[in-house]
């Protein structure tokens, strides 16, 4: 790696080194920083040196012919030393997503006993098949079809016909789904490097239970306190808790730093096509 240059004449043209300090970054952590001043060519000449070396580099420009590169290195005797001790830090951040969920699971049109006992009101499963059979012919212009399909519901008049004919419509104009307003946690871990493990892939993912979560994740008391409570509503075959939205990594080499970013999101997840895993 390169060292610091403090006076060089390349071509005739001059820099000289005017400040070197060592500081505190909280994102890079320790560095040494050295600045150089001098005319624009020798400056991006010296510039392209120390970023092919892995240094960071800011140039400033007053208009003057003569310009200001600082650099900066990585503390070396900051980085992975044998026996440093680990310090971890967090942050949890709580944050509101909007989903969009198909009418059918509204618990004002269906509920979670479905199809066994379907509430006063509900839309049963049976219409749920109708409604798409509907929808089906009166997108492809099967009109006769599409007025069989309809009429399915409008027998007996009583409102439970009556709720499943007004979906029907809804759906026709092009309101099929709803948002809902779900809470989303996300963690903000920084750590050493050297600690970040290969990445893995689920070939089938999981959803975690709210208690699951906070023995997996070890999440502070306080943090576990401001955790939403499961609703009663929900939809046939799916499971309130948490799943993992993203994950992201940042790997800062020269400072030997970690960053991670976790999000999971909270719903009524489905046991179908998810692991479901409780405590």
């Amino acid at each position: 790696m390169s060292n610091p240059i403090q006076i060089r004449k390349p071509n005739g043209n001059d820099y000289v080194q005017t400040m070197s300090k060592r500081i505190f970054d909280p994102q890079w952590g320790y560095s040494w920083v050295y600045r150089y001043e001098g005319d624009s060519t020798s400056l991006d000449q010296l510039s392209d040196r120390f970023v092919v070396d892995g240094w960071r580099t800011d140039r400033i420009s007053d208009g003057s012919g003569k310009d200001t590169l600082e650099i900066a290195i990585s503390d070396p005797t900051q980085i992975d030393q044998p026996g440093d001790i680990q310090e971890v830090t967090e942050q949890w951040i709580w944050e509101s997503e909007f989903y969009t969920r198909d009418s059918y699971w509204n618990p004002l049109i269906s509920s979670d006993s479905l199809p066994t006992a379907p509430a006063p009101g509900s839309v049963t499963i049976d219409q749920m098949v109708i409604i798409e059979s509907a929808l089906k012919h009166y997108r492809a212009g099967e009109i006769d079809s599409y007025e069989t399909q309809r009429d399915k519901l409008k027998s007996g008049g009583s409102d439970e016909n009556s709720l499943a004919e007004a979906l029907l419509y809804q759906k026709m104009r092009g309101g099929e789904y709803d948002e809902v307003d779900i809470p989303s946690l996300t963690r903000q871990r920084t750590y050493h490097a050297r600690y970040t493990q290969r990445r893995q892939v689920e070939m089938v993912e999981s959803f975690y239970s709210s208690n699951a979560l906070i023995a997996n994740e070890l999440i502070p008391q306080i943090i576990v306190d401001t955790m939403p409570i499961n609703p009663t509503a929900k939809a046939p075959n799916t499971q309130w808790g948490w799943k993992e939205r993203s994950n992201t990594l940042e790997i800062i080499p020269q400072v030997g730093k970690a960053i991670e970013y976790t999000r999971w999101s909270f719903n009524a997840w489905s046991t179908l096509t998810y692991n479901y895993i409780d405590v």
